[in-house]
């Protein structure tokens, strides 16, 4: 046989019918101009235009420009023809140490810049207490200018850089807020905590509102813009009416509510979702989920807040145990039934994460308030958690009557926060001596 040519085997397949036939084809011509031949010759009218694949058994498929020469073709060689490309097989290994390090999944891309992104956020913190600590502890007037300078830098570069990584803009816009924060704090270091807390928020809203007007991106900004509003206006009320803690962690539950069940409200109207838009593309829908995630996010972790607050009065003994520890209860309850009204699940991981903060705080309320009792609370702490774990891990759905028992329990719960936060916050007392006055 002259080297030009060579002779080999071409299994052909395709739908319904498979052929083997023997060939002599010249060996300098492009794979891809033989390929239509061989088609004809062996199939005839094969219908639709498809693209079709030779390859060798158990091998990579033939690269069309070069000649069979070139792809290494010899004679007596067996090539398949197929419509699809075949995967190549691939041998697996057998000695143990090779089982183990070929199973290890090393595709976490995701993961690995979320745990990039919490621990940049970290850094960020450690810093920015570091810098508070000891900015009021000498009381050197540097700090003051350090942490204005940080929080400029990082806003600046955020912007700056933030649309080629958004990783590196979640930890700048972090900064940003968080040395805001920090110059607030700084600013006044012998103010009364109700003013620190009014100036620390209404930095942390105004940093957040100019990134997103300059940004017009990043769902970060917009849950520190949640949480920063929602703590302006129970800043705002503790610093007017009752500077107390439960007063201001009270009106902060109250207000953190009331912004929940508006968010998805608030959401139609910033995403322009109303009834004048008649097509919704995919693009806005999005948009608009990421807006109510962050908004959900940002509201739940400022009722968790104000839990925090009123836990520690109840802890201070500046207000009643009971009542302190039935509506972080409440309160709790309130934000995990409310996860299942969403379909997100970053949106009922918020809710149901700050849920069961604001329950745990109540429980150790109670466990402060009755030492004695803290034995069968802890063991009912664990079963119900031990329950809620495995209905978690299994999923069922719901009759209509357990349904309806669910959405009354959430009525309840909620009816219940506005009472509560107007005793622990000391309104009834307050409107009882009016009326005796």
């Amino acid at each position: 046989m002259p080297d030009t040519l060579r002779r080999i085997v071409v299994e052909v397949a395709a739908e319904g019918r498979s052929r083997s036939v023997d060939l002599v084809l010249p060996a300098q011509r492009p794979v891809g101009e033989l390929v239509p031949s061989i088609i004809d010759t062996v199939l005839g009218d094969t219908g639709p235009h498809r693209r079709w694949h030779l390859s060798r058994l158990a091998g990579p498929p033939l690269d069309p420009p070069l000649s069979l020469r070139d792809n290494g073709v010899r004679d007596g060689d067996v090539l398949t023809m197929t419509s699809a490309p075949i995967t190549p097989p691939r041998l697996l290994p057998t000695e143990p140490c090779a089982v183990v390090a070929t199973v290890c999944d090393t595709t976490t891309t995701a993961a690995r810049a979320a745990v990039v992104t919490a621990v940049g956020v970290l850094g960020v913190l450690v810093g920015a207490v570091a810098l508070v600590g000891s900015g009021l502890t000498t009381g050197h007037g540097g700090h003051l200018w350090s942490a204005a300078a940080l929080s400029a830098v990082a806003a600046t570069t955020s912007v700056a850089v933030g649309r080629g990584d958004p990783a590196l803009a979640s930890v700048l816009n972090t900064a940003a807020i968080v040395f805001a924060v920090a110059t607030g704090v700084l600013a006044v270091p012998g103010a009364a905590p109700p003013a620190v807390l009014l100036l620390c928020a209404t930095s942390a809203l105004a940093m957040a509102a100019v990134l997103l007007w300059t940004a017009r991106r990043g769902g970060e900004l917009l849950g520190f813009a949640a949480v920063a509003s929602a703590l302006t206006l129970a800043a705002s009320v503790g610093a007017v009416v009752d500077p107390r803690p439960q007063t201001v962690g009270a009106a902060l539950l109250v207000v953190s509510f009331v912004a929940v069940a508006a968010a998805p409200r608030i959401t139609i109207l910033a995403a322009r979702l109303g009834p004048p838009r008649e097509v919704v593309g995919e693009a806005q829908a999005t948009g608009a989920h990421r807006v109510l995630t962050a908004l959900i996010a940002g509201w739940s972790l400022s009722a968790a807040l104000g839990s925090a607050g009123v836990g520690a009065a109840a802890w201070r003994a500046d207000a009643p145990g009971p009542v302190a520890a039935g509506l972080c209860v409440a309160a709790g309850i309130a934000l995990m039934l409310r996860a299942g009204s969403h379909a997100h699940p970053l949106r009922r991981i918020w809710l149901i994460t700050c849920g069961f903060v604001s329950v745990a705080i109540g429980v150790l309320v109670v466990v402060c308030w009755a030492p004695g009792q803290g034995w069968w609370i802890g063991a009912a702490a664990v079963l119900v958690c031990t329950a809620g774990v495995r209905w978690a891990g299994r999923p069922a759905t719901l009759t209509p009557t357990a349904r309806h028992a669910v959405q009354v329990c959430e009525y309840v719960a909620l009816a219940a926060v506005v009472p509560l936060a107007c005793w622990v916050s000391g309104v009834y007392g307050l409107v009882r001596d009016a009326s005796l006055s």
